[in-house]
């Protein structure tokens, strides 16, 4: 999947200048705080809006173009929308408001696909209820089938969750990542709320005052000044991809290896070559100038000191992966009388697994 956005837009008080260059499936993040221009974009991408200057493409496929004069009608670019609030049809049965999308598609699915989809969904024992009878979770449900279901080359999300409650927001996230994992869409999902962004996205656009700041993988950008208070605010580790290496029943140890450093989880993440996310806590981690010896722990590292802050310390771990941040008050610095390129060794207190992730 490739799209193209590169688009200006002028309207009261906002000011967007987006650019935006995805060239892989996955979910890709459109993150930032509100009115940051996050669904102004979305729009420009569906033809709600037309955008004052520049092009937008999909699949090669020119969307919008301001020189050409171009700007094709939203129902001819096969795009899937969801918003925060589901807007099901209040007269129709879940049934109906499912396959309306369906019968309006450019290029509708077989039929076997949307059982398919359906299924994936868990909407079997709903077809015939009404929307008033649903719950908001199964509402957002419905509506993503609704837009499957029109067999989309791209599904947009804006803030599909931020109408639920915690509760219902866990329960509609395995779903987006079955979608992600198994249907094999393109995804743009704008939010807000990192936690949302550190689990489902594999791929992150960064957003403010109406501009882009920067794109890449979410591990890549974690330590971006736009993320990184948040991460802390949040209390959200540290962010690796990995490849599960294999399972070990006696124990009920998962090995999971990021590039040359091996961690291992209590639980059954399998099966071997599986792709995750780990979030490794180091904010907690325990610090030494001396090797630690047998602990309790399972997980320990060492490293060299490339740079000390105020409120950090930066590790060289492996030739093979970025320098690290681990969280050290200056005092403590002080206290251990630490040294750039110092050796240090760092125990680990138990990883979580954030998500298995498709291969990327």
């Amino acid at each position: 999947m490739t799209l193209h956005v590169d688009i200006q837009y002028a309207v009261g008080h906002l000011s967007l200048s987006a650019q935006i260059q995805i060239e892989q499936p996955g979910i890709t993040a459109l993150f930032g705080p509100s009115g940051s221009g996050k669904t102004t974009v979305m729009n420009a991408i569906a033809g709600l809006i037309r955008p004052s200057k520049g092009d937008i493409q999909l699949q090669g496929r020119d969307l919008f173009n301001h020189r050409r004069h171009l700007h094709l009608p939203a129902h001819q670019r096969r795009i899937g929308y969801v918003f925060q609030e589901a807007r099901l049809f209040p007269h129709l049965s879940v049934k109906k408001n499912l396959y309306y999308g369906h019968h309006r598609s450019l290029a509708p699915l077989a039929q076997a696909q949307c059982q398919q989809v359906i299924a994936l969904l868990g909407l079997e024992h709903l077809m015939e209820r009404p929307p008033r009878h649903l719950s908001g979770g199964e509402k957002q449900r419905v509506a993503l089938g609704r837009a499957l279901l029109s067999n989309p080359d791209i599904l947009l999300l804006d803030e599909p969750l931020s109408a639920l409650d915690p509760s219902r927001k866990h329960d509609i996230l395995p779903y987006l990542e079955r979608i992600r994992d198994e249907h094999q869409i393109p995804m743009l999902y704008v939010s807000h709320a990192l936690e949302e962004v550190t689990r489902l996205a594999n791929h992150i656009v960064l957003m403010a005052d109406g501009q882009t700041h920067a794109q890449g993988t979410v591990e890549a950008l974690q330590d971006h000044p736009t993320l990184a208070p948040l991460k802390h605010q949040l209390d959200i580790g540290t962010l690796f991809s990995g490849t599960v290496q294999h399972y070990d029943p006696v124990t009920d140890l998962t090995c999971v290896e990021t590039k040359g450093l091996q961690w291992h989880i209590n639980g059954n993440y399998g099966p071997t070559g599986q792709a995750v996310r780990l979030e490794v806590p180091l904010q907690y981690a325990t610090l030494s100038t001396e090797p630690l010896g047998n602990t309790s722990t399972l997980n320990h590292l060492s490293g060299h000191i490339r740079q000390l802050d105020s409120c950090s310390i930066t590790l060289q771990i492996s030739e093979n992966l970025p320098p690290i941040n681990v969280p050290l008050p200056h005092y403590q610095q002080t206290l251990m009388a630490l040294t750039k390129n110092q050796r240090i060794f760092v125990s680990i207190p138990a990883i979580k697994v954030l998500s298995r992730m498709s291969r990327i």
